[in-house]
This record gives C-alpha cells, sequence and structure tokens, in this order.
C-alpha cells in the first residue's frame, strides 16, 4: 500500500508540472510540430538510419508467451539463465551475476531482478536460485527503498555522467514484478515490505530524487500523466522499454496485493502510455526513447536521428502483449499488431 508519506510524494510530481506548466510555455511545442513533419518523411531526414535497425533483417522475434502474460506466472517467456562466465558477465560463488563496467564487475539491480524472474519462469517453477536471488536484491535496497547503481554510467543523449548512487525508474519496477512473485511464491511479509518500500522510492519526483515525472513539457497534455523514467535526467528522455518495465511493475503489485490506491496510480500510468506511444512510432520500427525531441541537436549542430534498436523494438511488441493482457486496452493491441508487421512475422 501507498503510505500518506508516498501519496505526498506524488501530489508533489503533479503540483511542481502544474505550476512549471501553468508559468512557462511548453518546452517542446516547436520540437513536437517538427518531429511530427520529419516522421512523414523519416527516410529523406535521415537516410539508412532505420533501416540499418531491421529486426526482420536481423531475424529477431518477439517471445509469444508474452500474450498471456500473469503477475503470478512466467515474465515474458524468461528461462533460468546458467551460470556460464563471460568477458562482459561473470557469476559469484551463489551463482548471482555481476556485469562489467570499466574494469570491474558490479552487481547491477536490473540484471538481479531479470535473472532472478527467469529463475522463476522455468517449466518446473521456480527454481531455488529464484529466492536467493531475491535475498540478494532485497540486500541491494537502499533503506529508503531504491535499489541505486553503484557504478558510473553515461547520459548518452548528453554526453553527462551519472556518478554512483544513481536510480533507476525500471530497477524499481523489476524489483516490483520480483517481490509480487517472491510473496506469492512464500506469503512472506518481508517481500511485501520491500516492494512497498520499492514503490515509494520510484513514485518520488525526480526533483526529489526519485524517478517520476509527468508530461507537463508536451502540450496539450494534462500534467497529471504519470512517467516513470529509466534514467531520470533533465532534459528526460522518456526511454519508452524501461517505462513499460516499470508499468508492468505497477500492476504485478497491484495485482498480488490487492491495493486499489496502486491500481489507481497504475491507470495514470498506462493513460500516459497512450499519449505517448504514436512519439515512438517510425513508421518502419519503434524509437528506443524521445531523445529526437526533447535533445534535437547533436554537438556538431546537426539534427539527432531518432535513436532505434531491433532488439528494443521486440522489447517493445512483448511488453505491449503483456500489458494488453493484463488490461484489455484495445490501443495496446493496435500498435503490439503494427510493430510486428515491421519485424514481418504475424
Amino acid at each position: 500500500m501507498l503510505s500518506k508519506w508516498a501519496y505526498a510524494a506524488l501530489a508533489i510530481v503533479l503540483l511542481l508540472s502544474t505550476a512549471i506548466a501553468g508559468s512557462a510555455a511548453y518546452r517542446y511545442r516547436e520540437q513536437l510540430i517538427t518531429a511530427r513533419q520529419q516522421l512523414e518523411d523519416l527516410d529523406t531526414w535521415a537516410p539508412g538510419i532505420i533501416r540499418a535497425y531491421s529486426a526482420k533483417r536481423e531475424g529477431i522475434s518477439p517471445r509469444v508467451e508474452a500474450k498471456n502474460y500473469s503477475p503470478r506466472g512466467s515474465y515474458l517467456g524468461y528461462k533460468p539463465r546458467p551460470p556460464i562466465d563471460s568477458g562482459r558477465m561473470r557469476f559469484d560463488a551463489e551463482g548471482l551475476p555481476k556485469v562489467k563496467y570499466g574494469e570491474a564487475y558490479h552487481y547491477n539491480p536490473v540484471t538481479m531482478a531479470q535473472f532472478a524472474l527467469g529463475a522463476y519462469g522455468g517449466e518446473g517453477g521456480p527454481t531455488p536460485q529464484f529466492l536467493v536471488a531475491v535475498e540478494k536484491l532485497i540486500s541491494m535496497q537502499s533503506p529508503d527503498g531504491a535499489f541505486l547503481y553503484d557504478f558510473a554510467f553515461p547520459k548518452y543523449a548528453t554526453g553527462e555522467m551519472y556518478e554512483p548512487g544513481w536510480a533507476s525508474g525500471m530497477a524499481q519496477g523489476q524489483a516490483l514484478s520480483v517481490f509480487a512473485r517472491a510473496y506469492e511464491h512464500t506469503k512472506d511479509t518481508r517481500f511485501l515490505i520491500a516492494g512497498n518500500k520499492a514503490l515509494e522510492f520510484m513514485m518520488l519526483p525526480v526533483e526529489s530524487g526519485g524517478t517520476a515525472t509527468t508530461l507537463m513539457d508536451f502540450p496539450p497534455e494534462p500534467s497529471e500523466n504519470i512517467f516513470i523514467m529509466e534514467y531520470p535526467q533533465d532534459p528526460p528522455v522518456y526511454t519508452l522499454n524501461g517505462y513499460m518495465f516499470s508499468l508492468l511493475g505497477l500492476l504485478d503489485w497491484a495485482d498480488v496485493t490487492g491495493d486499489l490506491s496502486v491500481r489507481m496510480v497504475a491507470e495514470k500510468a498506462m493513460n500516459t502510455l497512450k499519449i505517448v506511444l504514436p512519439y515512438y512510432d517510425l513508421g518502419v520500427t519503434s524509437a528506443y526513447d524521445l531523445s529526437y525531441i526533447t535533445v534535437p541537436t547533436l554537438a556538431n549542430g546537426n539534427r539527432r536521428s531518432p535513436h532505434a534498436l531491433s532488439a528494443y523494438h521486440v522489447v517493445h511488441i512483448e511488453l505491449l502483449w503483456a500489458l494488453h493482457s493484463l488490461t484489455g486496452e484495445p490501443m495496446l493491441e493496435e500498435f503490439a499488431d503494427r510493430w510486428l508487421s515491421y519485424v514481418g512475422s504475424k
């Protein structure tokens, strides 16, 4: 359940956005107009960029298990991951993953959450590694509920760096999906406590160190539309996959806990998704984020092209399927079908 403190934090997000939107012009009014015009002739604007990331050409297909998603079942078709070391990833003595950043290997909250979700979704049910990974995830949680990254990471759109100690809405959301399944599997109230703490931090406004913001800069949208930031920064880049992972976590938590207040927040977040989805549709693939709108100019003065990656396009389809499975929202199925047609399979 969201505490009074968490509701206050959410209220701050909404009040801040209302005040800012009411006192100044929307930051992205002109950029949105330009983007709409240029998307009509994308190949002339950015020749070859989108074709270079063709999921059809690379033979990548979405996992159909996502169509029948359940907060109590397999997570998007994830499977247990064998502890096989590589240059990028190594496994510790408990068989848990560490990822290389710079010259050192670190525990990554999202990697740990996804490892746990894979261990939950095997054909025979949760493997022993599921609860091992869940316990590790709890040990990584700060007292305020945050899952902090202990390494620096680049902000690709601006060239700046996140310093160690930064947080991500995607990590908070995927932790909710883990804790929902852990509680369902064990009925251990520690997982309820951990999940509620993760939720409270996720709903803190970015200005207060959290991961929640709104569409206050996008005319003429009302300021109460909640957006969870995978990469909290200003200007925001509105990363799509991280947002949908966070939304899936909200819906998982609402379903398993039966908390109507969480369901209400999830519905607000779902309304945001319906508003922004068209801006990610590039006609031949989907954009990774909206940096082509919010950070439209490169350091050399050239216009930024949409950031599009075939692997993420497939993830977008899987997430739309899962969210549609939970909500029945027709628009999600419409976009999933459209984006699937870009891959060339049905």
